[in-house]
């Protein structure tokens, strides 16, 4: 595309917005093989054409990203595919998102937090480490005052704020830790999400605090409903992708942004399907 470079210039800047429209669409059409050549054509020093290439660039990133997530929803079988759906429902919100900048954090806090639970030998004093890492040094809490904010179901804000509901939160831990070689399993709560290590379930929205049985059954009561033998039983991590994209649909419907908000109720019916 470089050596047509000069041509594409005066056809972004041309005086007619039809021509620029459909320019812009052409470029939008080679897809993502064509985004290293146009971060090139943001140094050509013409602010008008680098908005316009940044716009081509971020409709270029966001369609990628759903066609993506759409192909995973076929098969969510492993945190590993998990973590890989919630950097492209990141990058669908946000095109330009910098992924391997914010996997690199989590490679660099998983190094440390190997060498904090290396020597432990229950999966209590694990998930005692676990707490003071992510809760007291990082800071990762819930955030009750602004909850049904969209930054909080969105890993990259969850990590530069270190704020989220259940769910994200959760998933931070659950990311880190595998990384770190230890499993943290997600745990389906009525109205609440938590996380579990071996046999100690603990809550990532309350500064990791342990619960018992009998915390879960008191949260199982006060919904009124009954707690079944496999309620504390670990969730498959299709499951908490739904449960992420529902939460998501759910404050974009608040927020009336109905476009994005029946993309996600498309990609939970995979899910469904899947």
């Amino acid at each position: 595309m470089l050596k047509h470079r000069d041509a594409i210039v005066r056809l972004l800047t041309d005086e007619d917005p039809a021509t620029i429209d459909l320019t812009k669409r052409q470029l939008v059409s080679f897809g993502p093989v064509i985004i290293s050549d146009l971060r090139e054509l943001l140094t050509c020093g013409n602010d008008l054409v680098g908005g316009h290439v940044q716009d081509v660039i971020a409709e270029i990133e966001v369609e990628d990203a759903e066609k993506k997530l759409e192909a995973l929803c076929a098969d969510i079988a492993s945190n590993q595919v998990l973590e890989e759906a919630c950097w492209l429902l990141a990058q669908f919100f946000l095109p330009g998102l910098d992924v391997p900048a914010y996997s690199k954090r989590f490679d660099l806090w998983a190094s440390e937090l190997r060498e904090k639970t290396i020597a432990t030998q229950s999966d209590l004093s694990r998930v005692q480490i676990f707490g003071d890492f992510f809760a007291k040094q990082l800071g990762f809490r819930g955030n009750s005052e602004n909850y049904y904010d969209l930054k909080n179901a969105l890993l990259p804000f969850v990590i530069d704020a270190r704020r989220g509901i259940p769910s994200s939160l959760s998933l931070v831990y659950i990311f880190v830790a595998a990384r770190a070689g230890w499993i943290i399993d997600g745990v389906n709560l009525p109205g609440h999400f938590i996380v579990r290590h071996g046999s100690i379930l603990f809550d990532p929205f309350h500064g990791a605090q342990i619960l018992s049985a009998r915390d879960c059954q008191n949260i199982f009561r006060r919904q009124n409903l009954p707690i079944e033998h496999d309620s504390l039983d670990p969730v498959s991590p299709r499951l908490i992708l739904m449960q992420i994209l529902a939460n998501l649909a759910y404050i974009l419907e608040g927020e009336e942004e109905f476009e994005q908000s029946t993309k996600l109720t498309f990609w939970i019916r995979l899910l469904n399907q899947a």
